[in-house]
This record gives C-alpha cells, sequence and structure tokens, in this order.
C-alpha cells in the first residue's frame, strides 16, 4: 500500500455525513458516455481553489494501489455527464450546484477484462450551498480476481496539508 493510501484510511475513519452506496453499473448513477476518454497529466504545487458564493465544492482525491501495472485513467462523472478524470495520485475540484448528485467513477480503458468486469463505482450525496465535500477513489490490482475501485467520502482535518501530497490533475478530452 502507499503512504497516501494508508494516510488516507486514517483520515477516511470519521467520514462525511454523507448517504453513500457503491453500486453497479455505476453507469446508471452518474456516470457519462462511455465512448469519451480523457489524458490526465498532473500540476504539483498548492493550487487554491475559491468557492464560488451559492454552490458547493467537490474535491475528487485519486489514489492507485495497483501493483505496479500501468496507472489506470479513472474517469469521474457527476450526474451523467464526465466532469474530469484521474490517474495515479492526483485530485481536481468542481463546483456543484446545491441538492442531491450521483457521483460515479470508472476505469476508462478496462483493458482485459470484460464489461461487466470493469471497476466502477457510485454514491450519491446531498450537497448545501457554501459547503466543501470530499471524496476519494482508490484502484487497486492485485492480480485477476483482485481488481476494484472504491469511493467514499473523505474526512479532512488540513487541505493544505493533504494537497501538498496530491498534484492537480489537468485532463483534456482525447478526440
Amino acid at each position: 500500500m502507499t503512504k497516501f493510501f494508508i494516510a488516507f484510511l486514517v483520515l477516511s475513519a470519521s467520514a462525511l455525513p454523507v448517504a453513500a452506496q457503491n453500486s453497479a453499473p455505476a453507469t446508471h448513477n452518474g456516470c457519462g458516455d462511455p465512448n469519451l476518454r480523457y489524458s490526465v497529466s498532473s500540476d504539483p504545487g498548492f493550487h487554491p481553489h475559491l468557492p464560488t458564493p451559492g454552490r458547493a465544492q467537490v474535491y475528487y482525491f485519486q489514489d492507485d494501489d495497483v501493483a505496479g501495472l500501468r496507472r489506470p485513467t479513472t474517469r469521474v462523472g457527476l450526474d451523467g455527464q464526465w466532469v474530469g478524470a484521474g490517474r495515479g495520485t492526483n485530485y481536481f475540484v468542481i463546483d456543484v450546484d446545491p441538492g442531491k448528485h450521483a457521483l460515479c467513477a470508472n476505469w476508462q480503458d478496462p483493458g482485459t477484462f470484460s464489461r461487466d468486469q470493469q471497476p466502477e463505482a457510485a454514491l450519491e450525496f446531498t450537497a448545501q450551498a457554501n459547503q466543501v465535500y470530499y471524496f476519494h477513489a482508490v484502484s487497486t490490482f492485485h492480480g485477476a480476481s483482485r481488481v476494484g475501485l472504491t469511493l467514499a467520502p473523505l474526512k479532512v482535518d488540513n487541505l493544505q496539508d493533504l494537497l501538498e501530497n496530491f498534484p492537480l490533475a489537468i485532463t483534456r478530452e482525447q478526440h
């Protein structure tokens, strides 16, 4: 396990009060067009994100534990539209309207896995105006029978310290 994953397990112990559930297939719970692809690069350093008044902020943290394999690109969807992607260890931030939302994550290229084995996860949460929500996704691959993706709320006590260990994900649609 990476040191970041272990740190997130500790931080996740008292997750935000968000109704979360893993369900499959996630494509019906917030994901977007399965044909849309992203390339992901990372920008290290601290990047402040000012919230938009009247909206909520969602931080998505990606952390992979894939036993030395090529890191998968994990697309992130909100309410049926892709909003970005992560790869390796990084994060991004989006603003959302208050209300109930479906958040999902899935590997954009499952490789040799069939569609029904594609790692994906989904949850629902209710956003309130001027609040910040943190979610953590972990991809795992430890042999063909141990492939997984988890998505869960994350409790963050010191965001600046956390962002020092996670570069900002820069995503671009591939055409």
